[in-house]
Parts: C-alpha cells; sequence; structure tokens
C-alpha cells in the first residue's frame, strides 16, 4: 500500500545519538532528513553511507525505520536483518522485523520473534501486539481453508503503473485517489502526490472510458488528496488532505469537508472533527449520510490506529467523536471503514487474525455483541488489501498490491459467484396522493430521472396513483410528478441504504418493492405551506447551510411552476420584545427571498413578510418544542399569473398594530 503512505507520515526521533559528531558525515546528513520525515531522501544519505564504511548497524536500522515508517515494510525487513546481524538487537528490531515477516507470510519466522519479544520486550504497548499478532499467526491456516466464491479481476481500463486505490461512487462515476501525472515528489518516498480522480465508464461492460482529476481545489500540487466520500443527497463532499512531508506546515493528514451547492463545490474547510495534530483519513459516510466513519491515531485509542465515528447534529455539522471500541480496534492499525446498505461495516486491519499486510474484514452486530469475520482468500493475500465496497449485492471493488498487478496499487472488481447467493431485483413502489387529503391522485404524469439526469421511467399512474419501474440500488433518483389543478412537484427517491441483506431474502430470485409516497399541493390561491426545518440562528437573519437546504426545495418548486407567485413570511415566538421580533422575522422574511432570487428567481414572484408573534400557532407555549412550532417559515401562493404585478393583501399590511 505504498501510495497511501501519507497515513504513516509520524515524525520520531528514533536514536539519541542522531546528531552525534562521531556518526559518519552521510549517516548525519541522512538524519536530518529522517527528523523531517523526508524519507526517501534519507535512504539515499544513508545508502551513501554504508558504502562509505558508515556503521552498518546504524545505517542498516535507520534505512529500515525510514522505509517502515513511509509504509514500505517489505523493502525494510532485509534492512532490519542487516542490523541484526550487525549486532543492533534491541528490542525496536525484533518487533518491527516480526512485523515484516508477518506482512510477507514468513509466518514462522514471525512466531519465533514474537515470542522472544512476549519473553524479553519490557515496552507494555508492544507486548500487548506481539501477543495478539501472535495468536493471529496461529489462525491464517483456518482463514486460508475458508471456502469463498468471490472471483477477482484487474480493473486494467482504470489502473496504471502508478498507484490507484480507494474507489466510492457518486453520480454513477468511480471516484478514486492516484498519483499519475504528479509533477512534483513526495519527500518520503520518493514518489507523486496522490490526487482524486474520476472515472465515467462508456458502458456497462467497463472496458473503455477516461479518467480525469476533480476540480483544483480537491488536487493540489504539493499535498496529498485521496478517499474521496459523499454524503447520501451528493451535497457533502469529505476527504483527506495530507502534509508536503517537510517539517513546517501542518503535521500529518486531516479530513476537509466541501459543500454543493447548485453544482458548485465550495472551498474545502478542515473538518471540526479533525485533529491537527493527528492522523484522520480514510473517511466514509453511512448510507443514510448522517454518520461519518474515519480513521485516527489520536491520542486515546487502542494502538495504531483505530476506527472512530461521529454523528452528524440537525445543522449538517460533525460533533462528538467516539472510538469504535475493542471489538473492532485492535494494537495493530484498523482504517478504510465503510457501511454497505444492508449495514454491514467492512474495514481493512493488521491487527485482527489475517494473511499479512491489510486484510479485509466485516463486521456485524448481534444484539450487543460483534462479529468480526476475515473475508478470506481471494479478497485478501499477504501483501495489503483495503478499501473494499459494494456497488450491488453481487459486486464490489477492493484495492490490493498483490503480485500480478499493473504496478503499485491497483484496483479490482470482485463478484459473488455463491451457487447460494440470493438476487433481489428492486422496483420503486410509487404512490401520487393529494399532500393535504392523502387520497390517491389518477392518472398523474410520473418521470424518474438518475442522478445524471438521464430519464429511467416516463409514464401515468393508475387510477389508485400507483407506479412502479425497476431500479438500482445506492441511487439517487430525481422523481418529477404532474396532475391538473396542482403544483408540479420535483423530489428526491433514494435507494441507498435500501437493500435487503440476504439472509432476510426468502428465495433465491426476490422482486423487492421500495415504496415511496409523492404528496402534491393543489393550486389554491391564500394556501399557505409551512416549510420544514428553516432555522436561524439565536438573533441572527443569516441564512444556516440546513436552512438553505430547505430553501432550495423552494427554488426547485418555484421553477417547475414558473406561474406561481407567492408571499413568504417569517414568524417568532413569543419570547422577547414584540417590535424587536417583529423587525427580526422581517429581516429574516427579505432574507430568505434574497437567497431565492441569488438562486434563479424573480423577485417580482415573491414578498417578503415577518409576523413576529403575531400569529402564534401554540398560544402560552411552554416546552421548546412549543417554541419551535411558533417559530416557523410559510409560504402563501398569491396566484398563478407572473404577469400581474405581485400585490400584499392589504390588511395585513395596514394592520399594523397586530405586529407591534
Amino acid at each position: 500500500m505504498r501510495s497511501t503512505n501519507y497515513a504513516y507520515l509520524l515524525i520520531f526521533a528514533i536514536l539519541a545519538s542522531a546528531c552525534s559528531s562521531d556518526l559518519h558525515k552521510m549517516v548525519r546528513k541522512g538524519n536530518k532528513k529522517f527528523e523531517k520525515g523526508e524519507y526517501q531522501f534519507a535512504i539515499s544519505d544513508y545508502e551513501e553511507g554504508l558504502a562509505d564504511g558508515a556503521d552498518t548497524a546504524i545505517a542498516s536500522f535507520q534505512i529500515a525505520e525510514s522505509y517502515r515508517l513511509s509504509n514500505r515494510i517489505r523493502e525494510a525487513i532485509p534492512f532490519y536483518e542487516a542490523a541484526l546481524r550487525s549486532g543492533r538487537a534491541d528490542e525496536a528490531t525484533k518487533f518491527h522485523l516480526a512485523n515484516g515477516y508477518k506482512t510477507v507470510g514468513e509466518y514462522d519466522k514471525a512466531k519465533s520473534l514474537y515470542q522472544d519479544y512476549i519473553d524479553e520486550g519490557e515496552d507494555r504497548g508492544r507486548k500487548a501486539a506481539a501477543k495478539a499478532f501472535l495468536e493471529s499467526i496461529d489462525k491464517v491456516k483456518e482463514i486460508k481453508s475458508k471456502k469463498t466464491y468471490y472471483e477477482l479481476s484487474n480493473l486494467d481500463i482504470v489502473n496504471t503503473p502508478d498507484a490507484e486505490y480507494g474507489t466510492v461512487f457518486y453520480n454513477q462515476e468511480m471516484i478514486f485517489t492516484t498519483d499519475r501525472n504528479s509533477e512534483n515528489i513526495f519527500p518520503a518516498t520518493g514518489e507523486g502526490f496522490t490526487g482524486i480522480y474520476k472515472f465515467k465508464f462508456d458502458d456497462a461492460s467497463e472496458k473503455s472510458g477516461v479518467a480525469v482529476p476533480l476540480a483544483e481545489q480537491f488536487n493540489t500540487s504539493k499535498r496529498h488528496e485521496a478517499s474521496a466520500t459523499f454524503s447520501k443527497d451528493g451535497k457533502t463532499m469529505v476527504f483527506a488532505r495530507g502534509n508536503d512531508g517537510r517539517k513546517k506546515g501542518d503535521q500529518d493528514v486531516n479530513l476537509y469537508i466541501s459543500k454543493n451547492k447548485k453544482g458548485e463545490w465550495s472551498e474545502p474547510e478542515l473538518l471540526q472533527i479533525s485533529d491537527p495534530n493527528a492522523w484522520d483519513a480514510s473517511p466514509a459516510f453511512s448510507p443514510d449520510g448522517k454518520t461519518l466513519y474515519f480513521a485516527s491515531n489520536r491520542e486515546g485509542g487502542r494502538g495504531g490506529i483505530d476506527l472512530y465515528m461521529s454523528k452528524m447534529d440537525r445543522r449538517g455539522n460533525f460533533r462528538r467523536v467516539r472510538n469504535m471500541g475493542k471489538a473492532l480496534n485492535t494494537p495493530g492499525d484498523e482504517m478504510f471503514p465503510y457501511v454497505s446498505d444492508d449495514k454491514k461495516l467492512y474495514f481493512a486491519s493488521n491487527g485482527h487474525p489475517g494473511m499479512g499486510g491489510l486484510d479485509v474484514f466485516e463486521a456485524v452486530r448481534d444484539g450487543r455483541s460483534i462479529e468480526v469475520t476475515n473475508m478470506g482468500v481471494p479478497l485478501n493475500s499477504s501483501y495489503d488489501d483495503f478499501g473494499l465496497i459494494f456497488i450491488n449485492e453481487k459486486e464490489g471493488y477492493i484495492t490490493s498490491n498483490r503480485e500480478g498487478g499493473k504496478g503499485d496499487d491497483d484496483i479490482y472488481k470482485f463478484i459473488n459467484n455463491s451457487p447460494d447467493f440470493k438476487v433481489a431485483t428492486y422496483y420503486v413502489a410509487g404512490e401520487i396522493i393529494d399532500g393535504a387529503t392523502g387520497d390517491p391522485l389518477p392518472n398523474a404524469k410520473v418521470k424518474l430521472m438518475d442522478s445524471r439526469g438521464q430519464v429511467v421511467y416516463e409514464g401515468t399512474a393508475n387510477e389508485n396513483g400507483e407506479f412502479r419501474n425497476e431500479v438500482k440500488t445506492g441511487v439517487n433518483y430525481t422523481v418529477v410528478a404532474e396532475k391538473e389543478d396542482y403544483l408540479t412537484a420535483n423530489a428526491v427517491f433514494s435507494t441507498v441504504g435500501k437493500t435487503v441483506p440476504q439472509e432476510d431474502l426468502p428465495d433465491f430470485e426476490n422482486d423487492v418493492d421500495i415504496k415511496y409516497t409523492l404528496g402534491l399541493i393543489k393550486k389554491e390561491v391564500n394556501k399557505v405551506i409551512v416549510l420544514e426545518n428553516i432555522y436561524y440562528d439565536y438573533n441572527s437573519s443569516d441564512i444556516r447551510d440546513d436552512a438553505a437546504d430547505e430553501l432550495d426545495k423552494l427554488v426547485t418548486l418555484l421553477k417547475d411552476n414558473p406561474d406561481m407567485r407567492i408571499e413568504l413570511s417569517s414568524h417568532t415566538d413569543a419570547r422577547g420584545d414584540g417590535k424587536y421580533n417583529q423587525k427580526l422575522s422581517q429581516k429574516r422574511a427579505e432574507s430568505a427571498v434574497e437567497y431565492m432570487t441569488n438562486n434563479g428567481i424573480d423577485e417580482t414572484r415573491m414578498i417578503p413578510k415577518g409576523y413576529g408573534e403575531s400569529r402564534l400557532i401554540v398560544e402560552n407555549a411552554e416546552s421548546e418544542e412549543e417554541h419551535q412550532k411558533n417559530r416557523r417559515t410559510e409560504f402563501k401562493i398569491l396566484g398563478f399569473d407572473v404577469e400581474q404585478e405581485v400585490q400584499p393583501i392589504q390588511q395585513e399590511e395596514e394592520g399594523g398594530s397586530e405586529d407591534e
């Protein structure tokens, strides 16, 4: 997993004598680069020192450490061995060499060194890790003998001699990480900096297509960007951004967030939950988009890199971070989490019993306990295997640097060919109803579009307002419904997170209906509709991000119904000064109208109106929930003739005493 070396950019001052004057000059020179994390440049100096007669034990150990800290443990092994042969028989050398042997599948050598460390070592953390790794080696035969039906194939249309890894799909395009075409060299490894690319397949055969980098804000020239993940609605992107490999500037890897507003991605900002003093990376959204999983080596973990999670609050922010516990996290490293539609957690680990290097594991909750299972061969090998995702119940992608690839990390496609695999065909079972009465609306026109805007279904609902069409899992669709005397509706229908687990499917072939109901608003002048989830900060009229998401729905409604005119009103609760509440509500209504004007709605179609506390839904409100009902935003339909000048209703305009 050389390309994910940014995960290990942890700078250690290993040798107390690093600057001692009795060291060979090239070793001293290498140590200075080593301390700055410039491991590849340090290796060159150490090797030159070896050729010029430097102390073999010291120089070899430093070369080994440089390889290890840039995640090239295979290359480190011969130098740890050389250090041992030259008399450097300290704990660190034996422990890291044992890890190297385990990684490459030389289990007998690894077991011997782990046992030596358990018997003689002093570092409690390493002793615990040695015991865990020793136990995992004893289970290798069991893992190898496990019967699986997965078939792997190299995705050679995407892969190059450089690194490709970390796949996810957005708008039916593959998003992945690669260090191809990098113009700058990362000092830790001598390789290019990674960036985030997208690949659009020309057709379902996946035999052709083109890869292009994402926008410039996601691909800087001298930092790693990697492992993008997207929220369920496709409006939020989180990714990892690393340092530049030098001591100055950001010390490690952090999580960044970007929002998509009207098709444009915002400039990425540091995510609040990211720890600037730690490595935070490989983020992944849950299927519903409300939880973010990621890996971190922050303080308080269980050893190495652990899995963490953070839930989104109602404002769309991530706050509290929680370690995912000892059932998942080990003294080793856990990373690249992914939650499938059927709510199973997949991740990579070198701490759980595995083949060597990183293996992929499945975690399933059973009541209060969590069962972790190695995915077996061929998904796992003695190399690094990580970044597993599913694109449907049967197929998915995984990354590996195993032998036989095109170069570095490669992306592989896998298929589950188990004869016991159950097949499910999914359908949207839709119903169009009157949003006020709940009555079905027969013969409504319905259009279904996929995430790229392509129409996949166009038809008419039956006499019961029903329609049905086959859909794919893991896709956000758009439903457009029209009916005479009703407002045209444009809403999201998502199949993300709707996959039925294999164990819950009754037959080998199954038709699964995903029910969906869309209510239409009747065209009635003076009809009032409450906008849900329009929140403002206390004493503020600024449009928050979560309020903007809701106002976007009204923008869409007005665009779908271009002849409609509205009054947009804002209401406060009864707390505070009445005159002040009136002014604040007017400012809020004006801010909402301004937002929609900036998003393409003609201002002549809207009137902002603040009512303060004059129109309470709950009189004498006591609880916060009751106050929230009063603190609402609404719109009223004024008419359906955009050429007629919008006029507010006179008694409302003249009724100043009510508002004051």
